[in-house]
């Protein structure tokens, strides 16, 4: 019996070692890139704030939304979709969003599910810092403690290949109009290329939905708006459990059965659009804000 208690208590000592090292590989390749840059405009007191992540880039034209709704400043704020729900959120509160200003929620399927709340061991992550992993800690304590365990054994290898960026602290917040597909021949052009399309999605926590939007309405005294991201036609699972739930449950503008494009309108990923693509979604949004603003 003690040599088994031996034993087992040497194996807790490695595993807890093993995660803590983990833990000190995520602290030392933090890459806070893309933390403070936004498209759109800051310039009127009133902005509308898309957040998403890389269908940010693809799929909305902001200039177009910006000429239409004159009376808002259009914003969009994002991270790639790797770096998590978390870390969005803590991106949109560097706009620090007022009572007046509405945000619109566009995150893609995979972000309403727990393993994306705090992606410690995602390869690729972005916007992370010292100052989100000690806020993350804060916010969601028990989530954070899984988030550590999560961190697969592969993804060590990940973190040690992962390269740090330099710290953004006191960056200046920059806005552009235009996005990383305008410089895309083949976007504007309204091709089609071969990608990852296939959009799956197929979990479903309703005690997780309920604290994502319980945090962000506890967040932020703006209103508060989420939005179906595009499916492509051919291509998508996503959890019908889930989407009625967040249909019900969740203040969005528009119904997953208007989220869902033909082939043709697709360019090279899951979540993106080509510029024919972009433009379809960018006139529903606009046919959506016109009902909603009345």
């Amino acid at each position: 019996m003690i040599k088994f208690l031996k034993y087992t208590l040497v194996f807790v000592l490695f595993l807890v070692a093993f995660k803590l090292i983990q833990l000190a590989l995520v602290y030392t390749n933090l890459s806070s890139k893309d933390s403070s840059n936004f498209y759109g405009s800051s310039a009127m007191e009133k902005r509308i704030i898309l957040v998403g992540s890389s269908n940010l880039d693809f799929n909305y034209d902001y200039q177009l939304l910006q000429n239409t709704f004159k009376e808002y400043a259009i914003v969009g704020c994002n991270l790639n979709e790797p770096s998590g729900f978390y870390a969005t959120v803590h991106k949109l509160k560097k706009l620090n969003p007022k009572k007046d200003d509405i945000v619109i929620f566009c995150f893609p399927h995979s972000l309403y599910e727990p393993d994306k709340l705090i992606p410690l061991g995602s390869k690729g992550k972005k916007g992370f810092s010292s100052e989100l992993l000690k806020s993350a800690a804060r916010d969601f304590p028990l989530d954070f403690f899984k988030a550590v365990l999560n961190i697969k054994s592969t993804d060590t290898f990940k973190l040690l290949k992962e390269k740090p960026t330099k710290k953004t602290s006191g960056e200046a917040i920059q806005f552009n109009f235009e996005t990383e597909a305008d410089e895309l021949t083949e976007f504007l052009e309204c091709k089609k290329l071969d990608g990852a399309f296939n959009i799956q999605s197929t979990g479903f926590d309703a005690d997780h939905l309920k604290k994502m939007l319980e945090y962000i309405e506890n967040s932020f005294e703006s209103k508060v708006w989420f939005r179906f991201p595009v499916v492509k036609e051919s291509e998508y699972l996503v959890s019908e459990e889930r989407l009625n739930y967040l249909d019900t449950h969740f203040p969005f503008i528009n119904k997953f059965d208007n989220s869902i494009y033909e082939d043709q309108y697709w360019y090279n990923q899951w979540y993106h659009l080509n510029s024919c693509g972009r433009e379809l979604n960018t006139s529903k949004l606009m046919d959506e804000l016109t009902i909603e603003l009345k």
